[in-house]
């Protein structure tokens, strides 16, 4: 079974046109449009990010040119699985299971 993906043309239509909408807003050419600089008395809006967030990002671009999985295990198992060598250990999976559900 697969899932069909493509896009009709008025939802493509659609979809491309609310995107240039939205790239139109956020470019330096639309800040020129609006006066570029806040009017005074307006308030401003600022972000500022938690130690907890800081360690995630940067975790995250530590690990973003690593693979989250073993690709040299995921091949072996593939190949047990087309040569019919693979073994399910019922009473391991089980264990696994339960592991999992406890931990929840």
């Amino acid at each position: 079974m697969s899932i069909d993906t493509r896009f009709t043309p008025a939802i493509r239509s659609a979809l491309l046109e609310k995107m240039q909408d939205l790239n139109s807003r956020h470019t330096p050419e639309a800040a020129n449009r609006s006066g570029g600089e806040p009017a005074r008395g307006t308030r401003t809006d600022s972000v500022s990010l938690s130690e907890d967030a800081l360690r995630i990002h940067a975790a995250v671009n530590v690990t973003a040119g690593q693979d989250v999985f073993d690709v040299e295990r995921v091949a072996e198992i593939r190949q047990a699985l087309v040569t019919g060598s693979y073994r399910i250990d019922p009473i391991r999976l089980a264990d696994k299971f339960h592991q999992f559900n406890t931990n929840l």
